[in-house]
């Protein structure tokens, strides 16, 4: 399984992130990535320490595999890996909301059942299933853009002024589908592997060129990742408090707030 060091490793790839109007070169040196990807780095370190009990080998794949990515198919299995979710929820004190599970268990939910996506004309179950076991296989950590730029909620992206506001179909090729257009709130997306991008607002009928779901890597061409401002370069402490102050401020004030 893929360890911290690997996963660090693996940012540094070209990936275009874009900050306050800046290009970040590599979000392991910049102030306002690099503490949350060692946070990451550490979850996959976490993982792949068979003492910890989230590694497990997966007949899907035939080898090791996280137990927070891999779709239960028993009472026990189901146990386990909530079990694992919480070895990581542990560590970071639930202060990250969209660690790797979280998205993960996307495909872990279309992978156990993966016929629902089936089509007469095209492949969509295989395609899930490849791709869950993908996710699975190489340990991934995917972020997700859901939600379509706030042009107008009165209509859907048909019914908006100019071309591919939201990410749609501009044609499709022999390999695949050709996209254009922009979607939101991809938390994590600057230190992920990949993005899965899809819709959670309700489509209409003439919103075909738009019901799509697709997941691409972060260092694709052509795709750039506008972040909002991050707290952390600004921060003067990695806690708010040390671990001794709680008391001291409730002595001081009579009660802690």
């Amino acid at each position: 399984m893929r360890t911290g060091k690997e996963y660090l490793k693996s940012l540094n790839d070209g990936r275009t992130v874009i900050l306050d109007g800046e290009v970040v070169g590599n979000v392991l040196e910049h102030p306002a990535f690099a503490k949350v990807a060692r946070t990451m780095s550490e979850l996959f370190d976490i993982a792949a320490d068979p003492a910890n009990g989230m590694q497990f080998h997966s007949e899907e794949i035939n080898g090791p595999a996280n137990r927070t990515f891999a779709a239960p198919r028993t009472q026990e299995e189901l146990v386990l890996r909530r079990q694992a979710i919480e070895t990581w929820a542990k560590h970071t004190h639930g202060w990250v909301g969209r660690s790797p599970d979280h998205v993960g268990t996307f495909f872990a939910a279309f992978g156990s059942h993966p016929g629902v996506f089936a089509d007469e004309e095209r492949d969509f179950a295989g395609n899930v299933e490849r791709y869950y076991k993908k996710v699975l296989a190489e340990n991934l950590y995917l972020s997700y853009a859901i939600i379509p730029p706030q042009v107008s909620r009165a209509t859907t992206a048909s019914g908006w002024e100019g071309e591919y506001l939201q990410v749609g179909v501009v044609r499709e090729t022999e390999e695949g589908i050709i996209v254009r257009g922009s979607q939101m709130l991809a938390t994590g997306a600057a230190i992920a592997d990949e993005v899965f991008v899809t819709c959670i607002k309700p489509l209409g009928p003439d919103d075909v060129d738009f019901a799509v779901s697709f997941a691409v890597p972060v260092a694709t061409d052509g795709l750039k990742l506008y972040c909002r401002r991050p707290f952390t370069p600004a921060a003067t402490s990695d806690f708010d408090y040390p671990p001794d102050q709680p008391l001291r401020r409730a002595r001081r004030t009579g009660g802690l707030r």
